[in-house]
């Protein structure tokens, strides 16, 4: 986590249902929410490498320090609306 008023990265307890080790995720921030989304891991067998692709959303409450896992709803749904916490 990167502190913007001393711009020094410490390092944060795994807290709440976090995201697996990943690349390639896109996180947009909003107010006090991070939300990322997707990404790859490459995984080796023996002499092959093939990649698992993610197509999931986790929301990190910055104020919190906690992973939350997100799931997108139908607008038909119910539910708290098209994107909530499980």
């Amino acid at each position: 986590c990167l502190d913007l008023g001393t711009m020094l990265w410490e390092r944060i307890k795994k807290n709440g249902i976090c995201p697996t080790k990943r690349a390639g995720s896109t996180i947009v921030t909003h107010k006090k929410n991070a939300v990322a989304f997707g990404g790859v891991v490459d995984h080796e067998v023996e002499d092959n490498i093939y990649s698992e692709f993610f197509n999931d959303m986790f929301n990190f409450k910055m104020d919190k320090r906690r992973w939350f896992p997100m799931v997108i709803r139908n607008p038909g749904s119910k539910g708290p609306g098209i994107m909530g916490q499980t």
